[in-house]
């Protein structure tokens, strides 16, 4: 079954040879690389030309600077797979990972988003701790990485990445839309690491957290799909309305302190909780 990986790149000139390169040392053959320059203003266009100058099934194309969520939406458009997996210029796959994506998909015409455990790279060694995959989970927390396979007909049946995620948690947002109608049993988990996240200043993740504005977009991913939360949690607004009164209370000297303690105590068990899997993997 023939597989579009999308790989989007913007000024990383140091990493984009060795992302490629996880793409050509593939197991899989049935697949096109689709690789979008947003705008670098680097050396990334010259360095991935001369990479896969005669490659079939690898093409480049360049686009005004518009950010990765444009980049993959433009990436998808140009596409002639069955299947969709959008890889960012810094990170890596391993040799197995889409055809490993790909028997999951044979074995089970159900499945709707297939992904891997995922390792730490570069600035950080170690596994990415995933939590397990739920839709009330997802609600709350994204435990699925930006680079997991799922059908083209499904991206453009929700319309692909929303544009008003610019800046981060567009594939929190798709998987919510993705999957909202759907059992839990039509997303696979791939029990081995296939998958190498890049830790390093430039990531969008990083950035995210350090312009604070991960509240921001995680609003962003209710807004957009205000109906699925309100039917898992119920009327927003009486929430909201219980939430203001709570604070009126907790501005109480006891009540805060109350608080306090009780954060306290959440916290050890936390470090608790850490040591004792310590020790239990050791």
């Amino acid at each position: 079954m023939f597989v579009s990986v999308i790989v989007t790149c913007y000024n990383q000139e140091k990493f984009i040879v060795e992302t490629i390169n996880s793409v050509l040392k593939q197991i899989y053959s049935d697949f096109e690389c689709i690789i979008i320059n947003d705008g670098s203003t680097d050396s990334s266009a010259l360095i991935i030309q001369n990479l896969i100058d005669g490659i079939p099934n690898f093409n480049l194309h360049t686009i005004k600077n518009s950010g990765v969520v444009t980049a993959r939406n433009y990436g998808v458009g140009l596409s002639k797979g069955f299947f969709i997996l959008p890889l960012d210029g810094d990170d890596t796959i391993e040799p197995a990972f889409i055809s490993t994506c790909v028997a999951r998909f044979i074995g089970n015409r159900d499945l709707k988003l297939v992904y891997s455990r995922c390792s730490f790279f570069y600035g950080r060694s170690g596994i990415w701790d995933l939590e397990p995959y739920s839709f009330e989970c997802l609600l709350r927390n994204n435990m699925i990485p930006s680079t997991a396979m799922f059908l083209k007909s499904d991206f453009l049946r929700v319309g692909g990445y929303k544009v008003n995620m610019d800046k981060g948690l567009e594939d929190w947002d798709l998987w919510v839309r993705l999957l909202k109608s759907y059992n839990d049993d039509v997303v696979c988990l791939i029990d081995e690491y296939l998958f190498n996240y890049r830790i390093h200043k430039g990531t969008r993740s990083s950035e995210v957290n350090k312009l604070n504005v991960f509240d921001k977009y995680a609003d962003l991913v209710l807004y957009n799909n205000f109906s699925v939360f309100q039917e898992y949690y119920g009327p927003i607004h009486n929430k909201l309305l219980r939430y203001s009164y709570l604070e009126k209370m907790f501005d109480k000297p006891i009540l805060k302190f109350v608080v306090v303690v009780m954060n306290s105590l959440s916290v050890l068990k936390k470090k608790i909780q850490t040591r004792c899997n310590f020790f239990c993997q050791s």
